[in-house]
């Protein structure tokens, strides 16, 4: 009797695992949401950066009436944390400002910022669509989409897939990837939306070439729209819609067949497109006098040189990386060939298209971001292959199964655990390079004297370490040395003297040295890139053959005297190069110079 009570509840849940897998995903996100932002403390601050360009159309549509001038902009970043520049906004003419970005996430924010407005008028919050209501009001929209996106993602592939298949590629996705990040810690930003959208985008367009009607053709167009308007470059998805279950030639000639016999819902689908994206055009037209206006002024794509490489495998921002549970999603293209191969040509065609125009954007790293962000909406793409080899990996032998599952956690505690150490600033929000992650592999704290790593990409060989002494050249192992006790350099680019010194001196076959300085600091208003520099260059004639300057006010103490050296490899030089070292000053801090010191190895 019990054995027969248990074997009916664990059928009961092996037919709905799927469902308290999506059940369990949400619960972590909302609570990991909840916990980041600090909602019961009221501290929630998401509209900020580029959630705040994106989110802009709604305060000036809605609350302000102020579509052209922005003026309650100053009042925004008077009040609240947002960005050092406005840098969401483009001036057109005397003031008149067009955001950066086209208005698709804040009409899939609109539902949730007009609620809140509303709320606001009756409370003693501030309608202005920044204080913590509609902070709160943001939140709620990405988890919405999120918990919404995992729905639909589920019941697409409980349409190919088993039970237990959907579950575990929830669960890596949801838990095992930097989408888990960009939903409870990058809340406002596009891109767990957008995959909410493909998401539902994978069952409509499923449903769309089973039995295509005018209900499901507007909502595929109206699906389509809206990611191209939250980021232009999701248009590749129209080819997915095109190419969907598409093997052959013979199967082209049959679509376009298809597509002749249901030439009204095309038209249906492209007049849906156009009376969606037609209110922007006429925005832009209004404020900017062109139908069509790029926001990425001065920003550009490398069509003809993209950097894939570096966007999959760098330390700086490599997808794989930083997500590494990826892939098995590559892995699993191989497996949809062999056995779902209506589904293949599709999905890898968005994804190979999708790739080579992220990593064609000429700052493929995207800024401030955990691992490589751009690629987040394309999850939903991508969990069908992720279904394929997990499908195989459980008709595998238990012990494959024990060993392709053991790496699989070991990537998904790596993910969380990057993702941790990104939160705790451990892994900057740029510029790693290889040596500093390796440095800080596993690192539960902060090493100030490995941050001049996110500068310099070498480290001294050990059998360098191990020489007992230093090279002597004039006095105490030191090649040259500035003394100009207490030079104070103040702000505006000002550079102390250099030290200077022709390679021909260096005797020996040196090809590591060490660039020193005693120096003090003082004030701490620097920022990434108006900061202070101890610089290293070689030089041939008027040309720079190497060049390093370690930005040592991150993690230098303010009023004190310290000792900033890094060891730099020497490049293939001749006669006649000289090197130099010194301090250079380009932020708004003084630094005061003691020394200036340069060693060499031998």
């Amino acid at each position: 009797m019990i054995t027969s009570v248990l074997s009916h509840i664990v059928l009961s849940l092996t037919k709905r695992l799927s469902l308290f897998a999506w059940l369990l995903i949400s619960a972590i996100l909302v609570f990991s949401a909840i916990k980041y932002h600090k909602v019961f403390e009221k501290e929630t601050n998401i509209i900020t950066y580029d959630i705040y360009g994106y989110y802009l159309y709604l305060p000036a549509l809605i609350t302000y009436h102020d579509t052209k001038e922005f003026e309650f902009v100053d009042e925004h970043f008077e009040k609240y944390k947002i960005s050092a520049t406005k840098y969401q906004l483009n001036k057109i003419d005397d003031g008149i400002f067009v955001p950066i970005y086209t208005s698709g996430l804040a009409i899939l924010y609109s539902p949730f910022y007009l609620l809140t407005d509303t709320f606001v008028r009756y409370t003693r919050w501030t309608r202005d669509g920044m204080s913590f209501p509609y902070q709160l009001s943001t939140l709620i929209a990405t988890l919405f989409y999120a918990i919404i996106g995992l729905w639909w993602l589920k019941r697409y592939l409980l349409l190919f897939y088993s039970e237990c298949v959907t579950s575990i590629v929830l669960f890596v996705l949801g838990i095992g990837t930097n989408y888990y990040h960009y939903v409870c810690v990058g809340a406002g930003m596009p891109h767990a939306i957008i995959f909410a959208i493909y998401s539902g985008l994978l069952l409509l367009i499923h449903k769309w070439y089973k039995r295509p009607s005018i209900l499901t053709s507007i909502l595929v167009s109206l699906s389509i729209s809206l990611v191209c308007l939250s980021r232009p470059s999701e248009v590749v998805i129209v080819l997915f819609f095109m190419f969907y279950e598409i093997r052959n030639f013979k199967d082209v000639k049959n679509r376009l067949v298809f597509f002749k016999r249901e030439k009204l819902k095309l038209f249906i689908i492209v007049i849906t497109g156009v009376l969606c994206v037609l209110p922007q055009m006429i925005y832009w037209k209004e404020n900017a006098d062109v139908w069509i206006y790029n926001g990425y002024v001065g920003h550009h794509f490398d069509f003809l040189a993209p950097h894939i490489f570096d966007g999959l495998f760098s330390f700086r921002k490599g997808w794989l990386i930083y997500t590494p549970s990826m892939i098995f999603a590559l892995i699993g293209f191989i497996l949809v060939y062999k056995n779902k191969r209506a589904y293949f040509f599709a999905y890898v065609l968005f994804v190979t298209v999708n790739i080579y125009v992220v990593y064609s954007w000429h700052i493929w790293w995207y800024s401030s971001s955990f691992g490589a962000r751009a690629m987040v909406q394309s999850y939903a793409m991508l969990a069908f292959p992720l279904g394929a080899f997990f499908s195989f990996t459980l008709n595998k032998s238990k012990k494959a199964q024990v060993f392709i599952f053991s790496i699989l956690l070991f990537f998904i505690l790596l993910n969380q655990f990057q993702a941790w150490q990104y939160r705790e600033k451990i892994l900057p929000e740029d510029e790693v390079t290889k040596t500093y992650y390796l440095k800080v592999f596993g690192a539960t704290s902060v090493v100030k004297d490995n941050l001049k790593y996110l500068d310099i990409d070498e480290v001294l060989p050990q059998h360098y370490k191990n020489t007992k002494a230093i090279q002597e050249y004039k006095s105490n192992n030191i090649i040259d040395e500035v003394s100009s006790w207490d030079t104070v350099l103040p702000s505006a680019f000002s550079k102390s003297i250099a030290l200077e010194v022709d390679l021909e001196f260096l005797q020996g076959n040196t090809q590591w040295v060490r660039a020193e300085s005693m120096l003090k600091v003082k004030g701490s208003l620097f920022g990434v890139f108006n900061i202070a520099r101890l610089c290293f260059q070689v030089s041939r004639d008027e040309e720079s053959i190497k060049w390093t300057g370690v930005r040592f006010q991150r993690f230098v103490p303010e009023d004190r005297w310290y000792n900033v050296n890094y060891d730099v490899s020497l490049p293939s030089t001749q006669i006649g190069d000289r090197i130099s070292v010194c301090i250079w000053n380009n932020g708004p801090d003084t630094v005061l110079v003691k020394k200036i010191k340069l060693y060499a190895y031998y």
